[in-house]
């Protein structure tokens, strides 16, 4: 068995980003939960939770699927390696 491999929050949150971006018929409602459920754990146990904004203009109401339309804000420890991999991602 090789070494253990790691994988740094960054990229893990410029993919969750970029996944949640896109539009509800190319992911599910629940593949959106699920990602942020995910991310908000990795997040907070690594001390790098910053927060999340609403990529729709309106606040959605509480339980829509407009509520996972959101982008993760970004840690300054985080914020080279998120940079990186998040230009290496292809629009949808």
């Amino acid at each position: 068995m090789a070494g253990r491999k790691t994988h740094s929050v960054g990229r893990i949150l410029a993919k969750a980003n970029w996944q949640l971006q896109k539009p509800d018929l190319m992911i599910s409602l629940d593949q959106k939960r699920i990602i942020c459920m995910m991310i908000e754990s990795v997040l907070h146990e690594t001390g790098n939770y910053e927060g999340y904004g609403y990529i729709d203009d309106k606040t959605p109401a509480l339980l829509s699927p407009e509520e996972y339309r959101r982008r993760y804000y970004i840690h300054r420890r985080v914020r080279e390696d998120y940079e990186k991999e998040y230009s290496t991602l292809r629009y949808y």
